[in-house]
């Protein structure tokens, strides 16, 4: 159990510390001091040093000294090519794997929502028909307010959810690369800053003949209060979340 803690309490803190990159800028990311294992001061050190090695091996063969070292057989640099080429592959895979993971985890998420969806609207018609043939208008009107409610905020879970998973990190990344900061500052932590709300258009006022759509059709898009709270929540889409539960 001890150790089990001390394993989650170190991927835990490596978590909170998770890197993030520019992918949309090659030099930049080619260049990029921060989680880089190439601009270390060990790596660069031990690179300068088998570059050295390696001149002084080159020289002593041109001027042909008789104890110049000699590769004797080309097996080392084979055994060499195929340990790169195995970590290659295997890092490939492994970024292949993740990224299917990930949509997997996408699915899920979006049919346990359509299930939530389906179950309550399931339930709430069968109470909204035994109000009506009660003739209960006052549970009538709760029951269809309490559907459109949670139709609506639904649509807006999808939306600020969908936002978050494919803008999220970007936009920090945008907002670090306007700045200068120190290697210490660019360890960001994701969870203690916001992120922009989507845009967003209601369903009325949607153009289906538009080519191109920047934003989130809605079946009505938010009051101003609830824009206000979500632009000053760390996490729009658990305070969506809430709004559904308490609803």
């Amino acid at each position: 159990a001890g150790l089990k803690c001390a394993v989650d309490a170190w991927f835990g803190r490596q978590f909170r510390k998770m890197l993030l990159y520019d992918n949309k800028r090659f030099l930049r990311l080619l260049l990029n001091r921060r989680g880089s294992v190439f601009y270390r001061c060990d790596s660069l050190m031990g690179g300068l040093f088998v570059a050295a090695l390696g001149g002084a091996i080159q020289y002593m063969h041109e001027i042909e000294w008789e104890d110049a070292p000699s590769i004797g057989h080309h097996y080392g640099l084979q055994a060499l090519g195929v340990a790169v080429t195995w970590a290659i592959v295997f890092r490939t895979n492994l970024a292949w794997t993740r990224y299917w993971e990930a949509v997997t985890q996408l699915h899920v998420m979006y049919s346990k929502w359509a299930d939530a969806f389906s179950q309550f609207y399931g339930f709430s018609e069968v109470t909204l028909k035994a109000a009506k043939e009660k003739k209960d208008e006052e549970k009538v009107k709760r029951i269809m307010l309490k559907q459109r409610r949670l139709k609506v905020n639904f649509a807006l879970l999808s939306a600020v959810a969908a936002q978050r998973l494919s803008n999220g990190d970007n936009q920090l990344i945008e907002d670090m690369s306007r700045k200068v900061r120190s290697r210490s500052a660019m360890r960001v932590e994701k969870e203690l800053k916001g992120v922009e709300l989507p845009s967003m258009v209601a369903k009325k006022d949607f153009d289906r003949d538009l080519r191109t759509v920047g934003s989130y059709v809605l079946f009505c898009k938010p009051s101003e209060q609830q824009m206000e709270l979500l632009q000053v929540s760390n996490d729009a889409v658990s305070s969506v979340m809430y709004w559904i539960i308490w609803d």
